[in-house]
Formats: structure tokens, C-alpha cells, sequence
């Protein structure tokens, strides 16, 4: 069962095949990797966290694989782009304004994964963004 089904115009890079491979137990088939992701290790300092932006055109899977992170106990933070957009009909999208107020909320999301982090609170010290 694939969780993200790549678009005809995706390439993948890396395929992680066998669960030695994936650093999340239960996402091992199916999941691409960014030609630009580093290959996950387990060197890692324990103050260390790891945020995973998931990206990817409309219906490959986006939420299917946030929905599971989310029932494995891994933290799920959600771009919002387009419920920003409907906050502030009067900007448009790609206004610098649009631009800094989600940079503003991505960077409240990073604080609080950061917050949490430090309280213990971080399932294996990674954090994701569906984007």
C-alpha cells in the first residue's frame, strides 16, 4: 500500500524499501525521499530535532501520510496557506504582506515544536510540516 503516490512529473531519488532504511516505523514502503534530503542517521545529538517538510501536488498522498504520522504520535503542523488567504481576502496571495504573514506563522510553529521539544514532548525528536 503506497501512502504517497508520486505525480507523473516526480522522479524519486531514494526509495526507502525495508524498515532498516526508514527512520519512521510503519512508512516503509512507499515514501520518497528529496534528491536533497540528507540519508537519515542516527547520529543525532539528544537536543537535536529534525523537521520534515512534506511536499507535493494536489491528491499524491499529502494527507493520507499526515494522518498517519498523526496516529503514530508524531506532530503534524499544517501550512494553512490557503485559510490565511481567506483571513485577508483584501491581500493578494502573492503579496510580500501574504508572504511574511505565513513566514510569521511558520516560524510560530517552529518555536512551539521547539517549545515542546524542550518539555519532552516530541515523538523522536522530529516534527513535521505538510505544506
Amino acid at each position: 500500500q503506497n501512502l504517497a503516490m508520486p505525480s507523473a512529473a516526480f522522479r524519486p531519488v531514494r526509495s526507502f524499501q525495508t524498515p532498516n532504511l526508514s527512520p519512521f516505523p510503519g512508512l516503509d514502503r512507499g515514501i520518497r525521499v528529496s534528491k536533497n534530503a540528507e540519508r537519515w542517521t542516527d547520529d543525532r545529538g539528544e537536543d537535536e530535532m529534525t523537521f520534515v517538510f512534506l511536499e507535493g501536488g494536489t491528491g499524491v498522498g499529502k494527507s493520507t501520510l499526515t494522518w498517519k504520522l498523526q496516529k503514530m504520535g508524531y506532530n503534524v503542523y499544517f501550512e494553512g496557506f490557503v485559510d490565511l488567504c481567506k483571513q485577508h481576502p483584501h491581500l493578494p496571495p502573492t503579496s510580500a504582506t501574504m508572504t511574511l504573514k505565513w513566514s510569521s506563522r511558520l516560524m510560530s510553529h517552529l518555536e512551539e515544536v521547539n517549545r515542546l521539544h524542550a518539555q519532552g514532548k516530541i515523538k523522536g525528536s522530529v516534527a513535521f510540516f505538510d505544506r
